[in-house]
């Protein structure tokens, strides 16, 4: 699953792409590896074709602008 950041507080000036990994035991966790990008529209294209748009939900960090699953 890939999570677009808008703006968060480690990056304030940039929209962000964080992959997030689910183990076989069901642990959720964040790559280490961030994809930094100017816009939005920049961001969406940088997930993958393959994987289709989940809107955030109200109770998420509203940083998150959209996943991609």
């Amino acid at each position: 699953m890939h999570v677009i950041y808008a703006h968060p507080k480690d990056f304030p000036d940039s929209y962000v792409v964080r992959e997030h990994f689910v183990t076989a035991g069901g642990k959720m966790f964040t790559s280490l590896v961030s994809c930094r990008h100017a816009s939005l529209e920049e961001a969406r294209a940088s997930v993958r074709a393959e994987r289709f748009c989940v809107p955030r939900h109200p109770d998420d960090d509203p940083v998150i602008v959209e996943s991609w699953v």
